[in-house]
């Protein structure tokens, strides 16, 4: 509710201006019952826009050749036909079996389709060759010369021609393709389409025919080719075995292999027993000159029987010479023979020690004879071999070079077989699935689509051309828009009572008496709902601050002030309150003839007199309303409202009424409303819907905020009763809503009275 409190009258009354949050919560329903509006003012534009849209649609249908569309279904098998089991063809129709490999594979195909080759496959086929009807040379608008038609044929590349009209469209999720050819002629289109379609499967087949053919070309030269490399290798076999013995070859392999062991076994063993012989002469040489028997240390010498005989001999020797000598003196006899004999020991010894180095360097010097010459027979026996592995190599290598021709000769000779009996089928893996048939409506023009088309267009130009009409009229239009207009809550909406809306039609002082008293009259009628909906509001507003006297005015004239002062005045007077109803307008009075009293005195009369109100106060036919007309139209009404008499009028009548209400003069062609406007408590502008200017508005607003009127709100005066205009008339604040229906009904049964 502080949103409703008066601010001090230097600034714009908060509760009358329209807050922009309420400004944002407009809904998309309204917005659209905006424009819906404006269409319907405009409705006879809207209507010639777009019946001239649609008339020109179905025009430029009438000027359009029909155009036809044949179509055929062919499948694309992605797997080759097999004819024979595990014989691989020489090319494979179908596609790989990797998923980018199968994009491109179809890709190609329909390219393929669209080709030259297929398009003159067509051709021919059809012999268009010289087909006027191709190029468009036969249509009935055409004037051409048959030499000017030569050249046209001259010109154009009628297979470029064909194939460019050509239409290729893949079936989802299927192997199935459909070409499509659009003609004038719905028999021509048939004709060509199914001759692409049959061109492009014999074009799939002359493929593999003409790859087949090249291929069992080459393969015929090349079986020829690996035949004769194959009789020249068995040849030269032959003459490698006849030349070598090669049947002996393996024996003698053995034979040497065995004579290189035993050759490898007799050196190892020289060798060993050279190795031991030259470590025993190395040992005896060194004891050739021993004296002493008991000195030889190496065992090989102490071994041999002659050495170890001797050597017991000698020791025995030695033993009985002491045994002697202990006995005998060294001259006996016996001492010196033992003496002589243990010398001739020795010196046996020493012989017998020569004797064995010399035996054992002619040991030594055999067995490196033995060895040098078991050196020499391996040397000749692996010669030997080198020489039967080098020709057992050649020969292997003579008998793989055959065997590998044979095993080329063969694959290539069941290769060439197998080519040949696959070029003895057809199988294709694209064949027709449905031939064209002709179509039985055009596909173009589509007149629905054109009509439909032409009438949204005409809509759309409709809606610009009201919009434009309606933005360039600077009237204003609805509650909406003066709200936007100006800033201030429209705190009813008064409708247009009967037939005396017409914008410049002249009123009689009947009629005007008959608008006046409307709602006395009619007090369930849609007027009467909204004048109640405007009092309700104003009281509302002036529970919030002490509004006791209020001015009713307008921009202009002619906008319904004076009939809105009335219907105001009633609508409080019957809610209870005392009201007085003061006609200010001292220029242009009619209030004492449409209430029916005496207009010889009034507020002229009161105001250059200096008796009390109630002398100038006349009843009216409505309980708790009094008026004060005009009285005699006076030469000076601005300077009687700007005296002190005035004021001292005013402080009365609000003393003597609840509400006192002033018909004052339009805002514009005089200063009597401004000067009422900083007397009176609050001011309300009346707008005539559809005649009041946006801009003449704004100025008198402006007017009325430059003397600091407390401007409470803004009322639409005429607005047309349509079925999109209202429902209730509480735009303010709320109230009223919902009464729409009932009173337009009451308002129905009161014109028809």
């Amino acid at each position: 509710m502080s949103e409703l409190m008066f601010p001090p009258p230097s600034e714009r009354s908060q509760a009358a201006q329209l807050p922009r949050e309420d400004a944002e919560q407009d809904s998309l329903l309204a917005m659209l019952q905006h424009y819906l509006q404006i269409l319907l003012r405009r409705k006879l534009i809207v209507a010639l826009v777009i019946a001239l849209a649609v008339g020109a649609g179905w025009l430029w249908l009438q000027q359009q050749v029909p155009i036809y569309r044949a179509s055929v279904q062919v499948i694309i098998d992605s797997d080759p036909p097999k004819v024979f089991y595990n014989v691989r063809d020489v090319v494979e129709l179908g596609s790989p079996k990797d998923y980018r490999g199968q994009i491109t594979y179809f890709e190609t195909q329909y390219r393929i389709i669209k080709s030259l080759p297929v398009a003159e496959m067509v051709l021919n086929q059809l012999d268009l060759w010289r087909s006027e009807h191709l190029l468009g040379l036969d249509a009935k608008d055409n004037e051409m010369t048959p030499q000017q038609k030569q050249e046209a044929f001259e010109k154009a590349h009628l297979p470029s021609v064909l194939a460019g009209r050509i239409q290729v469209r893949p079936i989802p999720n299927s192997m199935l393709v459909q070409i499509d050819f659009e003609d004038s002629d719905k028999t021509f289109a048939t004709d060509v389409v199914n001759a692409v379609a049959k061109a492009y499967e014999q074009q799939n087949l002359l493929y593999k025919e003409n790859i087949v053919r090249e291929a069992m070309k080459d393969l015929e030269t090349t079986v020829a080719s690996r035949k004769a490399e194959l009789e020249a290798a068995e040849n030269g076999l032959l003459a490698f075995e006849a030349e070598h013995n090669v049947g002996s070859i393996e024996a003698k392999q053995k034979a040497i292999n065995d004579r290189l062991d035993q050759v490898n076994i007799d050196l190892t063993r020289t060798r060993s027993e050279r190795i031991r012989a030259e470590a025993l002469a190395a040992t005896v040489s060194k004891y050739t000159s021993a004296s002493d028997l008991f000195s030889v240390q190496a065992p090989t010498i102490m071994e041999n029987d002659v050495i170890r005989n001797l050597k017991q001999r000698i020791v025995t020797a030695k033993a009985e010479l002491a045994s002697l000598e202990a006995r005998y003196l060294e001259k006996h006899p016996e001492v010196i023979a033992k003496e002589k004999e243990l010398a001739t020991l020795t010196q046996i010894a020493g012989r017998e020690i020569r004797n064995l180095a010399s035996s054992a360097q002619k040991q030594l010097a055999e067995l490196r004879r033995v060895e040098s010459g078991l050196t020499e027979e391996l040397a000749d026996a692996q010669e030997d071999q080198r020489e039967i592995s080098t020709l057992a190599l050649s020969y292997g290598r003579l008998v793989d070079d055959a065997n590998k021709l044979r095993e080329t000769y063969g694959l290539v000779g069941k290769r060439l077989a197998e080519t040949k009996m696959s070029s003895q089928f057809e199988a294709n893996n694209v064949r027709i699935l449905e031939p064209a048939i002709e179509p039985g409506a055009p596909v173009s023009p589509r007149r629905t689509l054109v009509l439909a088309t032409a009438f949204v267009l005409g809509l759309l130009l409709a809606f610009g051309t009201a919009l434009v009409l309606e933005y360039a009229d600077a009237t204003v239009k609805n509650w909406r828009d003066l709200e936007e207009r100006t800033g201030y809550k429209v705190l009813g909406v008064i409708p247009i009572i009967g037939g005396h809306g017409k914008k410049g039609a002249a009123v009689s002082a009947a009629d005007q008496r008959e608008r006046d008293l409307y709602i006395v009259r009619n007090p369930g009628s849609t007027v009467a709902e909204a004048s109640r909906t405007l009092r309700t509001n104003l009281l509302f507003m002036s529970s919030t601050r002490d509004v006791r006297s209020l001015l009713i005015t307008s921009a202009n004239p002619s906008e319904g002030k004076s009939m809105m002062a009335v219907h105001t005045a009633t609508s409080m007077a019957s809610s209870g309150g005392r009201v007085l109803l003061v006609e200010a307008d001292m220029r242009r009075p009619r209030l004492a003839n449409s209430l029916g009293v005496n207009g010889d005195v009034g507020l002229s009369t009161c105001l250059v007199s200096s008796d009390s109100v109630r002398n100038h106060v006349q009843k009216t036919e409505v309980e708790n309303l009094d008026v004060i007309v005009c009285g005699p139209v006076p030469p000076n009404p601005s300077e009687l409202l700007h005296t002190p008499r005035f004021t001292t009028v005013l402080n009365e009548m609000k003393a003597l009424y609840d509400t006192v209400i002033f018909d004052s003069p339009p805002l514009l062609p005089v200063a009597d409303a401004l000067i009422l406007a900083q007397e009176l408590d609050a001011a309300l502008v009346v707008v005539r819907a559809g005649q009041t200017s946006r801009h003449a508005l704004r100025h008198a607003l402006r007017q009325l905020e430059t003397v600091e009127g407390n401007i409470l709100g803004t009322v639409l005066n005429y607005q047309a009763h349509k079925r999109f205009g209202y429902g209730g008339y509480g735009y303010g604040y709320g109230y009223g809503y919902g009464y729409g229906q009932y009173a337009q009904q009451q308002e129905g049964g009161a014109s028809a009275s």
